[in-house]
């Protein structure tokens, strides 16, 4: 399951993507080095492709990590 905004690594694909939604047929990201934003099938699209990005943050005063999500 991929989250609004979440910030993931696609081994076919170089760069960051940001996942910003899906139909029936495709998953959208958005690429920041291309300027672009690309469809993948869901039909070619396997999880254990994806690579997901965890960042550190503070709550409070401890640390926790939660999944990279673009604002």
């Amino acid at each position: 399951m991929l989250y609004f905004n979440q910030i993931v690594e696609i081994k076919d694909i170089p760069g960051k993507l940001v996942f910003k939604g899906e139909n029936n047929v495709s998953l959208k990201f958005y690429s920041k080095n291309a300027n672009a934003e690309i469809e993948i099938e869901k039909a070619s699209f396997c999880k254990s492709k994806l690579t997901e990005i965890w960042e550190e943050v503070k709550y409070g005063k401890s640390k926790i990590k939660r999944l990279a999500r673009a604002y």
